[in-house]
């Protein structure tokens, strides 16, 4: 993925399905949700809702899923995309037709176009895959008819049932491809079909609101039903001995009919907020799972007298676009206030900890007044702040609402609106602020009117201003210094007051001349800043009361901008989507991209990790990680163009670090399959290459040898021991013992027995009965070049069985093995003992040794001290000789790169462990 100077994509927040169905795989006691989420899908455990797997993104849009054991198929467009553990492992291209529809049965998959065509598909059971070439098993045009769903019923082998727009259902056999039945139509288009625990019977949701219970085999009407509220956009039959069926309706309502008496039995409201996209029982249980197109999943259970679920655990996010975010607690959590009158809180570490600040029995409520949900919460939220300091203490948040005249107090540590507490004034509240230390609030209205109280108390404790130096127009920031001297405030009558927060007097004016739309305080140093509608952000030093700094780059309206922590850099983003970060220490734009949608809100963490942006007609929270914090950024001379970056995604799988994965499951990620990406590298190895050892994962990750670190470690001291293990005196002559009597050889003399036969005696008198033999190594090695080592043989032994066997590299695994079992003492010995005439061929020989291991990853750290004393020995001799020296050039280009190769891997892990750990 494409990043910039100073940002990189990192993840998203927030997002859980859309309006495409999910899919449902249930194995053994465990079940899977897989839902969509644009152009990717994500894969959530149900028992627990935590998210297990997330794809990578496809060009189009998905709309169907459908799995077969850990295979899961994608709809894109004209092609079906074929995934295992959210890699695309294969597509069928080119069908012909926009897919529609993926179902599977058995082994089988089923697809259909908008043109009418269905599509068998068998699995190859062995590999799970599926090939145009090889899969199709057969092919269905469905004439007349638009296809809106696809059914099999339960027991009818090889037969599916098609539902149309045109209100008629089709029986087909797709083995012989006839149509075996037509049952007659209802005038209103089909928009699903569910199987009921009966063999032979289904339900039929009807856009019109009604609903067939129908005996397929004999094609008769059992019972009907009609839903007031309109199109029932999916069924579910309850399976575990009650005669239940629930419908859903378009504004998120579940219905539920009773079959053995055919009446209604209990409508619930506000399940979801819109439309449900698609509901489904478990199998033998009053669970319920649920979907919308309000980007939420929900499981339900049935255990009320009346009849009603009950809310057994969800995933939420915004239904409306967020528009103002601020990091809390560090860089851990974000609160966000969104377009559908919910206040947020989301976790960037675990997804399953984000949670909706509750508003106060708005169900309890609202069933008792039989109206909507939405009806009784706030209106959505203007502006908010916070302080940590008293989180503990008493209510610690105030937010403003759209028109609305009150500001309302909620507590962060139990996230809930506090009952009866409200700052009033005397018209709609458009910017708040609450003081560092957590004791005062400011609130500011559309008619310029500022007002402080005591947050504790909820006190009013004074206006700021008079009839004389008030604001005049609508107030759009407010803000206090670090220690209560000052109150910072703008207004769209282009005026910026600095007032003494004791007296309540105006200290300072200045005069923009143009409306100022935003302000923002660094509370570190002092600095703050604002935008007008010049295009213009000035910042100003609070210590000075003087301009600091002046950027007019802007050629649109400025939308939001922020302190990064340090106050090093100002980042910007204005209605052409683009984003300026400045450095401030300079006063130069130092990097600067753009996106698709245009940013409505961003801030920076205070531990500077992270950057979090809220989009356009976007309903999640994007993470860009600080790549400067992360790592050191040299910045280069910035393009004359801004260059193009895509929001980040769920997940990015480019890099397998960010692999989030909450826990392992046998039963879902099967421990054949590599969970790595790299791993999938190997998969490409030439077979005549040297297959590394079993105890190397891959090539592609350096390995140590598991070798005792005495061994190697000795290695690059071992003069150090040598002169540390000599005698500090010379060694004592033994005691001597008279000539004639005869002693064993050892340290202590003892006298042998003169009775007893020696046998080594009588050894040695036929030995010297033999001739003599000058056969001794010193004679021979008066006309013979010096003998080689033990190393050198095993690496000549290896580089001629490696051109024997065809092999692309030379395997010198043999020399390794030799080389770790000699003392350290002894790998020295064999360096040293190297043949320096003949063209210098046996160091030209260990060079190529060395270089060769190197490239394989394997016995990493042994390569290292084997090198560092063969340089410690021969590093002159080396640098003298060019050819030499052309192979250390080589030696050192592949050490860089595996250094810093290495070197990163141990700097993203220290910081994943600062992240997690919250260290910084």
């Amino acid at each position: 993925m494409e990043s910039s100077q100073l940002f990189y994509p990192y993840r998203a927040l927030g997002l859980i399905t859309d309006s495409t169905p999910f899919h449902i795989r249930i194995s053994g006691k465990e079940y899977y949700l897989t839902t969509s989420i644009g152009n990717s899908f994500q894969i959530f455990s149900g028992s627990k809702l935590r998210l297990k797997i997330v794809s990578e993104q496809q060009p189009l849009k998905i709309k169907s899923i459908a799995s077969y054991k850990q295979i899961v198929y994608t709809t894109c467009g004209e092609s079906i995309i074929i995934w295992q553990r959210g890699k695309k492992i294969g597509a069928l291209e080119n069908l012909g037709a926009k897919i529609i529809l993926l179902e599977t049965f058995g082994k089988l998959l089923l697809s259909a176009t908008e043109k009418g065509k269905i599509q068998l598909w068998e699995i190859d059971t062995n590999s799970n895959k599926i090939s145009k070439e090889t899969s199709l098993k057969s092919e269905i045009q469905i004439e007349k008819l638009t296809i809106t769903t696809i059914q099999h019923p339960e027991t009818y082998l090889n037969k599916i049932l098609v539902g149309s727009k045109e209100g008629k259902i089709e029986l087909w056999n797709i083995n012989t491809k006839i149509k075996l039945y037509e049952f007659p139509g209802w005038n209103s288009e089909i928009k699903c079909i569910s199987q009921s625990p009966v063999v032979d019977v289904i339900g039929v949701g009807l856009a019109n609101g009604r609903i067939k219970i129908i005996n397929i085999k004999y094609d008769i009407l059992i019972a009907e039903f009609l839903q007031d509220e309109g199109e029932v956009s999916s069924l579910a039959f309850r399976s575990d001995g009650i005669p239940m069926l629930v419908s859903t309706t378009p504004d998120g309502k579940f219905v539920v009919w009773d079959l053995e008496k055919k009446k209604l039995l209990n409508i619930i409201k506000d399940c979801h907020s819109g439309k449900i996209s698609k509901i489904f029982f478990l199998p033998r249980e009053p669970i319920l799972v649920s979907s919308g197109e309000d980007n939420s999943l929900k499981i339900w259970i049935f255990d009320q007298q009346d009849y009603s679920p009950r809310l057994l655990r969800s995933r939420e996010g915004h239904y409306f676009p967020p528009h103002k975010i601020k990091f809390f607690q560090g860089s851990k959590h974000i609160l966000s206030a969104g377009l559908d009158s919910s206040f947020r809180f989301f976790s960037t570490h675990q997804d399953h900890q984000n949670v909706e600040f509750s508003q106060k029995n708005i169900k309890i409520r609202a069933k008792k007044l039989q109206i909507q949900e939405e009806l009784l919460k706030l209106p959505p939220i203007v502006d908010f702040d916070f302080s940590e300091l008293k989180e503990k203490h008493w209510d610690n948040l105030i937010t403003c609402q759209e028109k609305d005249k009150f500001v309302h107090i909620w507590r962060t540590d139990n996230k809930v609106l506090v009952k009866n507490r409200k700052l009033k004034s005397s018209y709609p509240v458009k910017s708040v602020a609450v003081s560092k230390c957590g004791n005062f609030a400011a609130i500011g209205d559309e008619m310029g009117v500022i007002q402080l109280f005591n947050l504790q108390s909820g006190l009013l404790r004074g206006n700021l201003g008079n009839e004389n130096n008030a604001h005049q127009k609508e107030i759009t920031g407010i803000c206090f210094d670090s220690v209560n001297h000052f109150i910072i405030t703008t207004s769209l009558d282009g005026k910026l007051k600095i007032w003494d927060f004791s007296e309540r007097k105006l200290h300072k004016e200045y005069d923009i001349k143009s409306p100022i739309t935003k302000l923002k305080f660094h509370y570190g140093n002092g600095l703050f800043a604002i935008s007008s509608n010049d295009f213009v952000i000035r910042v100003y030093d609070l210590d000075t009361f003087k301009l600091a700094r002046r950027f007019s780059e802007h050629s649109h309206f400025i939308t939001d901008f922020t302190f990064s922590h340090d106050c090093h850099w100002l980042i910007s983003t204005t209605a052409d989507t683009i984003v300026r970060i400045f450095d401030l220490p300079s006063s130069k734009l130092i990097d600067w991209f753009y996106v698709d949608k245009p940013i409505t809100s961003l801030d920076f963490s205070p531990s500077g990790d992270f950057l979090a942006t809220t989009h356009a007609d976007s309903l999640g929270i994007y993470l860009w990680a600080n790549k400067n914090h992360f790592s050191s950024v040299l910045l280069h001379q910035i393009p004359e163009k801004p260059i193009k970056l895509g929001l980040p995604k769920l997940i990015d799988f480019q890099n397998p670090k960010n692999n989030d994965l909450d826990d392992s499951d046998d039963t879902l990620l099967d421990s054949n399959i590599p969970s790595n990406s790299i791993l999938n590298n190997t998969q490409n190895l030439n077979l005549n290459q040297v297959d590394f050892p079993d105890n190397q994962i891959s090539q592609e990750l350096i390995t140590l040898s598991l070798t005792p670190s005495t061994h190697w470690k000795n290695l690059s001291k071992i003069d150090i021991i040598k002169e540390r293990n000599k005698p500090i005196e010379p060694p004592k002559k033994p005691e001597t013992v008279p000539f004639f009597l005869k002693t064993e050889p050892g340290f202590q003399p003892v006298f042998v027995d003169p009775f007893q036969k020696n046998e080594e005696d009588e050894k040695n008198k036929q030995d010297s009965k033999k001739p003599l033999k000058f056969t001794s190594k010193i004679i021979v090695g008066l006309n013979q070049n010096q003998q080689k080592t033990q190393v050198i043989q095993i690496l000549e032994d290896c580089e001629l069985s490696s051109k024997m066997k065809n092999l692309v590299s030379y395997d010198y695994l043999p020399a390794i093995e030799y080389l770790q079992k000699r003392s350290p003492s002894a790998v020295d010995l064999e360096l040293r003992s190297f043949n320096l005439f003949d063209d210098y061929q046996e160091l030209k020989l260990f060079m190529r040794f060395i270089l060769s291991e190197l490239q394989t990853n394997r016995n990493f750290e042994l390569l290292q001290a084997y090198l560092d004393l063969f340089l410690k020995i021969y590093g002159n001799l080396i640098i003298q000789e060019p050819e030499l020296a052309k192979l250390a050039k080589q030696i050192q280009s592949i050490q860089k790169e595996k250094l810093e190769s290495l070197l990163s891997l141990v700097q993203q892990n220290f910081c994943l462990i600062s992240f997690f750990s919250g260290l910084k």
